[in-house]
């Protein structure tokens, strides 16, 4: 059975962190000078639903996995799924890369930015 009070402080934890990782995407936007404030709002909203959509999807593939380890009948029925859960963060990834791209782009007429340390600052945890 499961218990409600630590979904709800799992839930939470993941909120705050979440909103921690919005916060310093923030504030890479916030240090791009030369950027629209229009065009960060929306680099923000894609980057909050692409990690929303990779947190869904791993929560997903997080259940279901354990069902088909060491079960033929159970991984041939599901292993489709489970592809298609790892293919979904993967497409997140793939979404806040081409962000990080675009930020350093963007950066290139200001302070010198480069795309791995604008993803580690994005991702920071």
């Amino acid at each position: 059975m499961v218990d409600e009070n630590q979904v709800d402080e799992t839930e939470a934890a993941l909120l705050e962190k979440r909103q921690h990782r919005l916060n310093e995407f923030q504030k890479v936007l916030d240090s791009l000078e030369s950027v629209k404030d229009e065009k960060k709002r929306l680099w923000q909203q894609i980057y909050e639903s692409a990690m929303i959509e990779w947190e869904e999807a791993y929560a997903l593939y997080s259940n279901l996995k354990p069902a088909t380890q060491g079960d033929y009948h159970n991984h041939s029925l599901h292993g489709l799924l489970l592809t298609k859960y790892l293919e979904r963060m993967n497409k997140a990834n793939d979404q806040n890369l081409r962000i990080a791209e675009l930020i350093e782009k963007a950066g290139s007429h200001g302070p010198s930015l480069n795309k791995s340390d604008i993803y580690d600052q994005i991702a920071k945890k």
